[in-house]
């Protein structure tokens, strides 16, 4: 799936689909009765989803300044997407990569108990914020480029901060964020010492 694509049906798509507080996913009714953007999207991942690997029951709270949105989905679209991989709020993922040229390429889920690289998205305890930990399991510093996708589905880049070798790195922001998409996992050179995108 392509990129941009993708950052157009993502998020944006569930939130569409349940109403931005409390909703529930009611299947099919959106295919008939919501508006034709609603209903070419969902048809969109409905039919992606029959032929390929995605996320299945998606299901978690996200605490918002309006109140506590409840997301229900019987599909989703999948974690790996193409080159970028998607974290939903309250999910823990775990995937592994060929280093192709500096870049991570050809991704896949990796074994719980494999070698992967692991991005759990979860929200503080005490507020609204959230909390983004990555670990690398490389015997080299690694990068990444981070989009986070908003409670409307708008997508906003951010800056995040090199993993250590054989270590970890928490990123934090002060409000909710349903999703984020990882992309370009390199191998850090000359900006691993800096917070950028």
């Amino acid at each position: 799936m392509a990129k941009n694509t993708q950052r157009c049906m993502g998020w944006g798509l569930l939130v569409l689909m349940t109403g931005a507080l409390g909703g529930e996913l009611v299947s099919p009714d959106v295919a008939i009765n919501g508006t034709t953007q609603e209903r070419a999207q969902y048809v969109e991942m409905e039919v992606y989803c029959a032929s390929n690997p995605c996320r299945q029951n998606v299901h978690f709270k996200l605490r918002t300044d309006q109140g506590v949105m409840n997301q229900k989905a019987a599909v989703y679209w999948p974690v790996i997407q193409g080159e970028q991989i998607s974290v939903l709020a309250g999910e823990a993922v775990k995937v592994a990569g060929q280093l192709q040229g500096g870049v991570f390429k050809d991704w896949h889920m990796a074994p719980e108990n494999g070698a992967g690289i692991v991005f759990k998205l979860t929200q503080n305890d005490d507020d609204n914020g959230m909390r983004l930990v990555i670990k690398n399991p490389h015997d080299f510093p690694i990068k990444v480029s981070i989009d986070m996708i908003d409670l409307a589905g708008n997508l906003h880049p951010t800056s995040s901060c090199p993993v250590m070798a054989g270590g970890g790195v928490y990123e934090m922001w002060p409000h909710p964020i349903p999703e984020l998409l990882i992309s370009n996992v390199r191998k850090a050179g000359e900006e691993a010492k800096t917070c950028e995108y």
